[in-house]
């Protein structure tokens, strides 16, 4: 999914921060401004993640106001995660550690090079 002109995720208290949901495979591209305020709640779900490793999960093109101290709750997986999940930003990615995306790595596939 990408966004235009800017993203901001408003900071609360529990529920009320806004929530950001992601699957395997997700990301969200920000070409504006990217704002995550302190307080937000990232959710993190489905059976396309596996334990351990890292998985992008916002690229941006403006730094806003940047907070990776979101409320995160990996209790939608199909695992608990050996260790604990946090959030890094690289001056143009926001990345959550502690788990990895199995999407884009197909089981069963066989590929042929000449």
């Amino acid at each position: 999914m990408t966004f235009n002109a800017g993203l901001t995720l408003a900071g609360g208290v529990g529920s009320a921060g806004a929530t950001a949901i992601f699957e395997a495979g997700d990301l969200v591209a920000v070409t504006g401004a990217l704002n995550l305020a302190s307080g937000w709640n990232l959710t993190v779900t489905g059976t396309g993640f596996r334990n351990g490793g890292s998985v992008t999960l916002f690229s941006y093109t403006t730094a806003g106001t940047i907070s990776t101290n979101a409320d995160i709750n990996s209790g939608g997986l199909d695992f608990t995660p050996s260790g604990s999940l946090f959030l890094t930003d690289t001056g143009s990615s926001i990345v959550l550690h502690g788990i990895s995306s199995t999407v884009g790595i197909p089981k069963g596939t066989l590929v042929l090079v000449k």
